[in-house]
């Protein structure tokens, strides 16, 4: 169990809000009771914030507010992944997939170049090849297809490397999570590939070019 000292002061306002990732020191992790990001604008000053969130989730019923996160200009790199692994954990709740449209919104699109303000993106980027592009219905039957169905209900995920800049738009991170397959724990390791839209009503989001998986 967490522990709050005195001086520690929060609100329920505060308590869902994630902070912003530290490059070479930030190491998150997910439980499947926790609640550790939102699509509330992260706050850099409260390490203890995603903590809190979980504690308060475990105890008093907060519900992770994971399920209605997307982009936006103000979300970090490190927000966007784990926003999508707290949305997949609680995958069902509280409709059927709707984590798995989490992570749907925040695929880049492939026409994001040329979409309106207050368009739909009609194709996404394929998490296995960049070059490809899905509808929202393949994008659903991708993520329930080996090696990604294990990120769908899984039981806890961890960030096991630090942020990495691979260009100035473009960043990857390394996570690694816990399954239940056939009533055994199944460990497994991704990289998370997220890029910053240039143009377009996503101009400066942060959103997945690619999922990989890792032997």
């Amino acid at each position: 169990m967490t522990t709050f000292t005195a001086n520690c002061r929060f609100s329920l306002h505060n308590a869902g809000r994630n902070p912003v990732e530290k490059r070479a020191k930030y190491l998150g992790r997910g439980t499947r009771v926790s609640a550790s990001a939102s699509d509330s604008v992260p706050n850099p000053e409260l390490d203890l914030s995603s903590d809190f969130s979980r504690f308060m989730n475990a105890n008093i019923g907060i519900k992770n507010p994971a399920k209605g996160a997307k982009p936006s200009a103000l979300h970090p790199p490190t927000f966007v992944i784990t926003s999508q692994l707290e949305a997949l954990m609680h995958n069902d709740y509280p409709e059927e997939d709707c984590g798995v449209m989490t992570a749907y919104r925040f695929a880049m699109p492939g026409d994001v170049e040329d979409l309106i303000v207050g368009g739909s993106q009609t194709h996404v980027c394929d998490w296995s090849s960049k070059d490809q592009w899905l509808t929202k219905e393949r994008f659903i039957e991708m993520v329930k297809e080996y090696p990604y169905n294990t990120l769908v209900g899984l039981a806890n995920w961890e960030l096991i490397s630090p942020l990495k800049f691979v260009a100035e738009h473009d960043c990857e991170q390394d996570i690694r999570i816990q399954s239940i397959v056939n009533g055994e724990s199944r460990a497994s390791t991704f990289t998370f590939y997220v890029s910053k839209v240039s143009v377009g009503p996503y101009k400066d989001c942060w959103m997945t070019t690619g999922v990989r998986a890792r032997s």
